[in-house]
């Protein structure tokens, strides 16, 4: 029988090789990385970086069952959603498999999410 701790462990596992599917599936937006090179994002690109390491930090964190996981995960999923309806987008055409992929990685922070407030076996470990 498989253990729920080795169901969690590979969900987040799962997710970063997602981060590594999805990037190449990212269309490229003449206009948005012609703003770029001009200078206009240099301070949204440097807050990029810190999330993005934030999300692998926090991975970590939830693999090795450190408390403050939780509470970061649900720190950077409402971050996350708010900067997503915040940001300005521009329209470029994206793939079916992007979208699919990306829905399919939300849900999966999501059973994530889940996991590590009412999971038994994996609640207790972050408390």
């Amino acid at each position: 029988m498989i253990k729920i701790e080795t169901i969690f462990r590979g969900a987040l596992l799962f997710s970063i090789a997602g981060f590594f599917v999805l990037i190449p599936l990212i269309p490229v937006d003449p206009q948005l990385e012609a703003e770029m090179n001009a200078g206009y994002y240099d301070t949204f690109s440097v807050i990029s970086l810190v999330y993005i390491f934030l999300v692998f930090f926090n991975t970590y964190q939830l693999y090795t069952f450190k408390p403050s996981g939780r509470k970061v995960l649900v720190f950077l999923l409402i971050t996350g959603f708010i900067v997503s309806v915040f940001v300005p987008q521009h329209y470029v055409p994206y793939s079916s498999l992007y979208l699919a992929l990306q829905g399919f990685f939300g849900i999966l922070g999501g059973f994530i999410l889940a996991m590590t407030f009412f999971a038994e076996g994996i609640k207790e470990k972050f408390d």
